[in-house]
């Protein structure tokens, strides 16, 4: 897995694990989401399928970046606050903020892009929350990667997502009940309570989700027990998906 500057424009695809990782100092980031247009360090993105770059609609579409940090609180950030949006060549931008980095380890994410018949997203966005000298918030600077490169520590203070397993598998619809499915995988895998399963879907079951007003689907791991969940809906018919299997290996 690569690590990431913040000079690029990074190309991410829809419905796929995009494996990237960026690296920030814990309590780096600004306070406000109103700082973001003026914020040194943000992060840009291109959003991508098999076709080609995915636009933006002007109009009744939104774009979010959700995180997972280390203490598994989710917070979000929302794109429409930056000014450098390039809604026709679908780049977005994002700010670092304190929310985002308050807490040291590893940070997953994802990118949701809301449009009124759908939510597409994209998978596989990573932080790697550095943790400072003494437990103290870092200053924000030019002169971060620097620090990074010299210290030569982050390798362990961080978590390892390894792939492992790819699985194609079938989402029986006769097993929906309250848009949850338990997923039982013990003839292919020997799921633990470290296992983290994304979801893929080709354009045939994007095409059927939006159809029935399923606004994704996602795996869920309590204790090695997997559940399957549908947001707003779940699918009419039986899908087939593919089911990208990681162990989370903590190296701190």
């Amino acid at each position: 897995m690569a690590t990431y500057s913040y000079d690029e424009i990074y190309a991410i695809y829809a419905w796929r694990d995009n494996n990237k990782r960026l690296v920030v100092t814990q309590g780096e980031g600004i306070n406000d989401v109103a700082e973001a247009r003026t914020c040194v360090k943000s992060v840009r993105f291109q959003l991508k399928d098999e076709r080609g770059v995915i636009a933006i609609p002007s109009t009744g579409a939104s774009v979010q970046l959700a995180i997972t940090r280390a203490d598994n609180t989710e917070i979000l950030i929302a794109s429409d606050a930056i000014s450098n949006t390039d809604k026709t060549n679908g780049i977005i931008s994002f700010p670092i903020t304190t929310a985002l980095t308050a807490v040291s380890g590893k940070a997953h994410g994802e990118i949701r892009l809301i449009t009124p018949n759908a939510i597409i997203k994209f998978y596989g966005i990573n932080f790697v929350i550095y943790n400072g000298v003494s437990n103290q918030a870092a200053i924000q600077s030019e002169e971060f990667d620097d620090l990074i490169k010299s210290l030569q520590r982050v390798n362990t203070l961080i978590d390892e997502i390894r792939k492992i397993y790819t699985y194609s598998y079938t989402i029986p619809v006769s097993n929906w009940n309250n848009n949850t499915q338990i997923l039982n995988l013990s003839n292919h895998y020997n799921v633990t309570n470290k296992t983290k399963i994304d979801i893929e879907g080709n354009d045939s079951v994007i095409e059927q989700l939006i159809a029935d007003g399923c606004d994704g689907i996602y795996i869920t791991n309590n204790n090695g027990v997997l559940t399957l969940h549908a947001i707003n809906n779940s699918p009419s018919v039986n899908i087939t998906v593919q089911l990208i299997i990681y162990e989370v290996e903590n190296l701190s």
